[in-house]
């Protein structure tokens, strides 16, 4: 093993630059938010860190593949096609390469989602180890670069045996391999994913809240949650928003009664007042 990082950037044109597949932790899709904020910065004179490319010890043939900075070279190539894109280059192991490409992308830039952290897990738990080695990522490490709990990387590990067992091949989505029958997650994975779609139903409030009326929030929520997850909430709220509802009108029911009250009482001091 013979790491190896260049001390300065080497410039590389744009048509050249290729995303190492099989190590890079994110989808295949473009952020069109992150690109337009990177795009803008970019026709501003922003200088960014440079992409980092890995180069194959094992194959010294091979060419330089993005691993970490991709948003950042298709907002480059959008300002200017035919330029070049300062990028760091280190050559090492597959093993190396893996570490920090979720490394790097944990660190900075658009934040990796629950999904694309769980499968740079299951990635991680996927490799092979050396000779000797029992695996070739410890839990720990595991859990400090994916940002996964212990308890998922257990999962993942007793899955793995399992798969190997059965002679079957990874897809390397942990939503597909987890389970033969597609059964939602429990445990620590259940509480991740709670999580993620509980912060994600939140910013889409606070990105809506001055843009749209509650009448319209509510509308445009109730339609994009479908007839099945609608009804499943409805059922799953009703018993708790009836009672809001009936202690709603018994609430102004006694507004009502202390208003009528107030009026008899003010009527009857008038009434003092203009025969006394």
């Amino acid at each position: 093993m013979n790491t190896q990082t260049t001390a300065k950037p080497e410039r590389f044109p744009i048509s050249d630059l290729h995303r190492a597949v099989e190590i890079h932790p994110r989808h295949w899709q473009i952020d069109d938010e992150t690109l337009a904020r990177y795009i803008l910065a970019t026709r501003n004179g922003a200088k960014f860190q440079p992409p980092l490319l890995w180069k194959d010890e094992d194959d010294p043939d091979s060419r330089p593949l993005v691993i970490d900075g991709w948003h950042r070279i298709k907002a480059i190539e959008k300002v200017r096609p035919r330029g070049t894109v300062p990028c760091i280059v280190f050559t090492g192991s597959r093993r190396e390469a893996l570490n920090k490409a979720i490394e790097a992308n944990s660190q900075h830039g658009l934040p990796l989602t629950l999904e694309e952290r769980q499968n740079a897990a299951w990635k991680l738990v996927r490799e092979r180890p050396a000779e000797g080695e029992e695996h070739a990522f410890s839990k720990a490490r595991i859990v400090a670069l994916a940002g996964v709990s212990k308890g998922t990387v257990d999962n993942m590990r007793k899955r793995w045996l399992v798969l190997q067992a059965e002679r079957r091949t990874a897809t390397g989505d942990w939503w597909r391999d987890r389970k033969d029958e597609g059964q939602p997650p429990s445990g620590d994975e259940a509480i991740e994913a709670m999580k993620e779609l509980e912060e994600g139903m939140r910013q889409l409030m606070v990105n809506y809240h001055r843009r749209l009326s509650d009448d319209h929030k509510a509308t445009a929520i109730w339609a994009g949650m479908g007839h099945k997850f609608g009804k499943m909430f409805v059922d799953w709220h009703l018993p708790e928003a009836t009672l809001r509802a009936y202690e709603a009108e018994l609430e102004e029911e006694r507004q009502e009664q202390r208003a009528e009250q107030q009026e008899e009482q003010r009527r009857r001091v008038l009434y003092d007042e203009m025969f006394a």
